[in-house]
């Protein structure tokens, strides 16, 4: 026997669920300190023991995407949300909230002064190099032009704000945020932007007049959002007073609404009709980035040990609901991209902590 007296007696079930979970584990922490334990055996307990906190609280992080999506499911399945309004919705958050989300976004970032060129390549040149690959495999295979571009950005485009950002911030504290901070700006817009400038350029077709392309893409509401962002920035002007206070809503309303309206859209929809595509773009996402820009960080461009868990933790974030935003914008499988969105996360449930418990293994969290 390890233990010389049961732990249970302690604290018992009904214990458990007056205290927040994450509350639990953190006296069961404190009480195995207490506990007389054979020494090997008992060291890795409470090493594992240790890290249930930080667990629990990823998942916790994790509880809203699906309740939200969750919601959306519920309500369109008891027909308390009316299947037309999911088009005005979703226009809603590409024409308007997410373009000011990323005016917001640009005039408030704190850019460094001198670029990370190892920082970026290391994250940069597997993201855009699966991205393309993606693409390219899915043309070869006969998948038509616009879908094969939605599913690179479906297999790369992570979910950096909503839940990134809290597990960053819980894993590595402030000096994980230095890296992070430089990654997240520049991962969203640049993907939103290329995606939408490459299927207005396949829309219109190779013959297509060339000026033609050049209005639809400067009209996208991306791209207008980009310009005007970066135009705010180079003039060192901020939004201010009560358009920061509007724009600071529309960003706040657009993850809930997104969200929402991805469970709307599964509820139409099941895995079963997609699994073909989905499960690989999940394995991609969820495996398969983090695997590449940990190779290329490490191994080459020789990032330190905190900056490549911080690098592997972000390319491992799950699918970005805007991956859906634009699936349904451009009419594009909506329901796949739902799909992958929620499979993504799911995963997430299992390969975040993983990821964590790695980290805290080797000492870099």
């Amino acid at each position: 026997m390890i233990f010389n007296n049961d732990p249970c007696k302690a604290m018992d079930h009904d214990a458990g669920q007056r205290l927040g979970l994450q509350e639990f584990a953190t006296r069961w922490c404190l009480h195995a300190k207490t506990v007389q334990i054979n020494p090997i055996a008992g060291q890795r307990i409470r090493q594992r023991i240790r890290q249930l906190p930080r667990m629990i609280a990823v998942l916790e992080i994790l509880f809203p995407v699906f309740a939200l999506g969750l919601l959306g499911f519920a309500a369109a399945r008891l027909q308390a949300y009316p299947a037309g309004a999911m088009e005005g919705m979703t226009r809603f958050i590409f024409n308007i909230a997410a373009p000011v989300a990323v005016v917001r976004v640009l005039t408030q970032a704190d850019l460094p002064d001198a670029i990370p060129w190892g920082l970026l390549g290391s994250f940069y040149i597997p993201l855009f190099g699966l991205y393309f690959l993606t693409a390219f495999v899915c043309r070869r295979a006969g998948v038509p032009a616009v879908d094969s571009v939605m599913m690179g950005y479906g297999g790369t485009y992570g979910n950096l704000v909503l839940v990134g950002l809290p597990v960053m911030m819980l894993v590595f504290g402030d000096q994980g945020l230095v890296p992070y901070f430089i990654i997240m700006p520049v991962h969203g817009v640049s993907m939103m932007v290329m995606t939408a400038v490459i299927v207005e350029s396949v829309r219109a077709g190779p013959s297509a007049d060339r000026l033609g392309v050049a209005r639809q893409v400067a009209v996208n509401p991306f791209v207008v959002g980009v310009i005007v962002g970066l135009t705010l920035r180079h003039f060192d002007m901020q939004l201010l007073g009560p358009l920061e206070k509007l724009a600071l809503s529309l960003q706040q309303a657009l993850t809930p609404c997104a969200l929402f309206t991805l469970g709307v859209s599964q509820a139409a929809t099941s895995l079963g009709g997609h699994w073909r595509t989905v499960i690989p773009l999940v394995l991609m996402k969820n495996i398969g980035l983090p695997l590449c820009v940990f190779a290329l960080a490490y191994y080459v461009f020789d990032q330190s040990p905190l900056w490549t868990a911080v690098l592997v933790l972000t390319a491992a974030q799950p699918t970005g609901v805007l991956y859906f935003v634009f699936a349904s914008r451009f009419g594009c499988r909506p329901e796949r991209a739902a799909s992958v969105v929620s499979a993504s996360t799911a995963f997430s449930l299992i390969s975040l902590p993983v990821l964590v418990w790695i980290f805290r293994a080797v000492g870099v969290a």
